[in-house]
Formats: C-alpha cells, sequence, structure tokens
C-alpha cells in the first residue's frame, strides 16, 4: 500500500496519513501478541522514509474520538471503510471488542501504550 501511494508522489512531495493515537494502540498490542521485541513494540513512528519520500503521521497524539468530534464540528464526512467491521482481522477485533473494555477501565490506556511503544523506540 505504502510502495504505491510512494509512487504516486512527485519528487519532494510528502505523504501524510491519518492513522491516530487508538491505531498506534492497536499496533502495539498486535506486535506484543506476536512476541515482538522492542523494535516490533516501538509502533508506527511519527515520520519515516519512504523511498525517496518522507512518511508523516500527524495525527498519533489524537484519538479517534476527538478526530470524529472535530470532522462533526465541522461538518466534514467521516468515511469507514466497511472491512474494518469483520471480526476476523486481529486488529478489527481488537478495535471493537478488547479496547472498549479496557478504554472504559482505564480511558488513558492509548496514551499510556504510545508512552511504552515511544520508550520502546529509544532501545
Amino acid at each position: 500500500r505504502y510502495q504505491a501511494l510512494s509512487a504516486a508522489l512527485q519528487p519532494g512531495e510528502v505523504l501524510l496519513t491519518a492513522q491516530h493515537l487508538d491505531d498506534q494502540c492497536e499496533t502495539f498490542l498486535l506486535a506484543l501478541k506476536r512476541g515482538s521485541g522492542p523494535a516490533g513494540l516501538a509502533a508506527m513512528p511519527a515520520t519515516r522514509t519512504l523511498g525517496s519520500h518522507q512518511l508523516v503521521r500527524p495525527l498519533l497524539n489524537q484519538t479517534r474520538q476527538s478526530l470524529e468530534a472535530y470532522a462533526d464540528a465541522h461538518q466534514l464526512v467521516w468515511i469507514e471503510d466497511e472491512s474494518n467491521q469483520d471480526l476476523r482481522y486481529d486488529r478489527n477485533f481488537l478495535r471493537q471488542r478488547l479496547l472498549p473494555e479496557l478504554y472504559q477501565r482505564w480511558p488513558h490506556f492509548a496514551g499510556a501504550t504510545a508512552r511504552s511503544a515511544a520508550l520502546c523506540s529509544e532501545q
């Protein structure tokens, strides 16, 4: 996917993605499930090289809820991929079944996992 997006970029252009704090939490938990070491648990960096371009994730500190609220307040259309409902995918299972329970018990769980991911990236 990133390869195709990178191929569409002109020289000097940067690819921005809308990955957010909840995505970072999911990525961390999926890496933990696989038994990853510090490099895998570092999850997604805010910036990285993508071929001859840069990939930037400017929303990693924002929750999905805050982004949906912003979109609603500014009358932006939120587009949800229907495949996100398919619980056969581990990420969707985490998103729909496990994380709501964790967030209810520990509202700052996503932020805590992001801090752990950042600490792992320093290893």
